[in-house]
């Protein structure tokens, strides 16, 4: 993946020293990514104030009804237990787990095409 110059000094502004283990983040995502066509959701988020009130779905809706009018599955990553039971209720799939040694959790997840 290439990033932008711009993008590279916004992520080494905001990761600092933590820049090398976001890279193998981003790394383990890269090799467990899927090879078919999709659309793929990398950055998805609601301030904690907010969350619980529908506004992460009516985010998503219009990716999801581009996919399902495409015949294309969607793909991320969830980084919460919390946001993997969102996108689960949106139909999406878990495809096991993902981790880095000393980092988080993440929970990649398909969500085939819904045929209108």
């Amino acid at each position: 993946m290439t990033v932008p110059l711009s993008g590279a000094i916004a992520f080494v502004r905001a990761l600092g020293i933590r820049l090398p283990r976001a890279r193998r983040l981003q790394n383990l995502f890269e090799a467990n990514h899927p090879e078919e066509p999709h659309y793929y959701i990398r950055y998805l988020g609601v301030a904690t104030q907010f969350q619980g009130q529908g506004l992460g779905s009516a985010l998503l809706r219009p990716t999801l009804d581009r996919c399902d009018s495409e015949g294309v599955p969607a793909y991320l990553e969830a980084s919460t237990e919390r946001s993997a039971a969102l996108y689960q209720r949106l139909g999406f799939i878990h495809l096991g787990e993902l981790r880095v040694l000393n980092g988080p959790r993440c929970w990649p997840m398909r969500r085939p095409p819904v045929a209108a």
